[in-house]
């Protein structure tokens, strides 16, 4: 009931916006994503917004760049549009990364894949976190098993793998079951 009086009473004035995401919906199905894109910075204002912003305009035109390079015209528009937010949901700095910047990659495992590092750390692999709490619960316990398979798989030389046995509220933990399928020959426990 609430709610409904809202909507009555604010609703007319985001009709507008919700026109405008109706309408770049559509234009989904027919446009290029780096057309798209340059359509979604015009009509919402973003482009001029950030104009004299130099860092902000090189995020922009990065963005830009990419949609053009990653565009796959192969597929149709929504769909190479649907692959590119995923890439963006998933984007993973450390392409951009060298041996020489001296920096540790923090990624989770589903950016890890198709990659490899010398030393790779897993982190939380305790029961609720490594197979996670709602995909047990959801029945996706081989999905979750996959997944810590490409974590594992990521090492060349040395894998660092560490639970907790007490949660933040200090409820005890056991370690992620997981671990169990791992031969004990090529574990050393410490």
């Amino acid at each position: 009931m609430a709610r409904g009086r809202v909507v009555s009473k604010y609703g007319r004035i985001f009709q507008p916006l919700a026109n405008s995401i109706h309408s770049l919906r559509s234009q989904t199905k027919i446009k290029r994503p780096p057309e798209l894109l340059d359509t979604v910075l015009r009509e919402s204002g973003l482009g001029d917004y950030y104009e004299e912003d130099k860092r902000r305009i090189s995020y922009i035109n990065e963005l830009r760049q990419i949609f053009r390079e990653r565009d796959n015209p192969e597929l149709n528009p929504r769909t190479s549009l649907l692959e590119l937010i995923n890439f963006a949901a998933l984007s993973r700095n450390i392409d951009y990364l060298s041996d020489s910047d001296n920096r540790i990659p923090i990624i989770t495992m589903h950016q890890a894949k198709g990659l490899e590092f010398d030393v790779v750390f897993i982190a939380g692999a305790s029961e609720g976190e490594i197979p996670h709490y709602y995909s047990v619960k959801e029945g996706r316990l081989e999905e979750e098993k996959r997944l810590f398979y490409v974590g594992l798989t990521r090492a060349k030389k040395k894998l660092f793998i560490s639970g907790y046995r007490k949660n933040q509220w200090g409820y005890s933990k056991g370690l992620s079951q997981f671990i169990s399928y791992i031969p004990n020959d090529t574990i050393r426990r410490t």
